[in-house]
């Protein structure tokens, strides 16, 4: 009911004057204004301030910090290895599409010069029956030849699409083989595309674990900054050596408490970028999914075309010409809906790479 309602008062807003709307729901934002927030909301302010220095005398009790500061390097190590994993997976089927989309060309080429060559066939019994002169055939053989040029081309691209896969399967670099199953790039519901659906994931992504362990290991030391064993190296200079462990507690604290600031805005920052690629990969998808159904919806109207001027010429109420646009139109159409398609299957597989802690490049 709550969609069916939506889509009702969204069928109602475009019907609305463009002035009428924007004068209801959206606010005025002065430009400059704007500039001036950004630059106010930085957090490259925070981050690449100064930080407090520690003096020569205070190093040394930074070594009491060294398994806590140990902690914060293992989950960057485990993070980072996670996303060599990750690449991996994403380049291995990166390539499978290249080669599937390559075999996909030089199947469409195909069909275009088999086509190619029944409009000769025709152009040329028409010819023989006086319904065509020998412009025309001479323009059908054209035709053909550059369909010939297509399919060598489509058949190369095939070709260096294969050796790269053989060589990443430790093939020979010409071995034949045979693709059985095709990928599967099945377009998603609708629903699918909403970035709350994947709000829960993005609050445990993997890209945060770093950056959080760095939270929590600076927040452990700036309270434990407070109660630092006094180092001695000279028991005469016990004294000396207190007032030295104060000033390293002190200055520990505001170094710690700096780095955990820091910490807190990288960890906000790297939760925007999240949201930020959320919405791109959907909208990415979203796209791609609308590209698809168009191409799909343009092919079933070429192919009507070709049909319909295919019996219009055998009337002599259309031209050779109109027929091979019509041909072209059903190629060129094909291979933008089998692009979109591996576009797609790319961008689905790394989003869902992205929702269990891919980082995409």
């Amino acid at each position: 009911m709550k969609g069916k309602r939506i889509a009702i008062i969204t069928a109602a807003v475009l019907t609305l004057p463009i002035g009428m709307v924007a004068g209801a729901q959206l606010e005025s934002l002065n430009f400059k204004d704007a500039v001036n927030q950004i630059e106010k909301n930085d957090p490259n302010k925070i981050i690449n301030a100064s930080k407090p220095e520690i003096s020569e005398d205070s190093q040394p009790y930074q070594g009491e910090f060294s398994d806590e500061l140990d902690r914060i390097q293992e989950t960057q190590n485990n993070y980072q290895d996670a996303q060599n994993i990750f690449q991996s997976e994403m380049t291995a089927y990166e390539t499978m599409y290249n080669y599937w989309i390559a075999g996909q060309s030089v199947e469409v080429s195909h069909a275009n010069l088999e086509k190619a060559q029944e409009e000769l066939a025709m152009v040329r019994l028409e010819k023989e029956n006086g319904a065509a002169s020998e412009m025309d055939v001479l323009q059908s053989e054209m035709n053909l030849t550059n369909a010939e040029v297509s399919l060598e081309e489509a058949k190369q691209r095939y070709k260096m699409a294969k050796y790269q896969v053989n060589q990443k399967l430790d093939k020979q670099i010409n071995a034949e083989w045979k693709l059985e199953k095709a990928p599967d790039v099945g377009l998603m519901p609708n629903s699918f595309y909403n970035p709350e659906m994947w709000s829960e994931d993005l609050a445990e992504h993997d890209a945060l674990d770093t950056l959080e362990k760095s939270v929590e290991v600076y927040e452990e030391i700036v309270d434990e900054t407070d109660s630092l064993d006094v180092i001695v190296t000279d028991p005469r200079k016990i004294r000396e050596a207190q007032d030295d462990r104060d000033d390293a507690e002190d200055e520990l604290e505001e170094y710690y408490k700096h780095e955990l600031k820091v910490a807190k805005v990288q960890l906000q920052e790297q939760k925007d970028a999240l949201q930020l690629l959320l919405h791109q990969k959907l909208d990415e998808l979203k796209t791609l999914h609308l590209k698809i159904e168009s191409y799909r919806s343009n092919i079933r109207k070429a192919k009507d075309m070709y049909e319909n001027t295919k019996a219009l010429i055998e009337n002599g109420m259309s031209s050779q010409q109109q027929l091979t646009q019509s041909r072209l139109n059903i190629m060129n159409q094909t291979m933008q809906l089998n692009q979109a398609k591996k576009d797609y299957a790319v961008a689905k597989k790394e989003f869902h790479l992205f929702l269990n802690g891919y980082m995409p490049r």
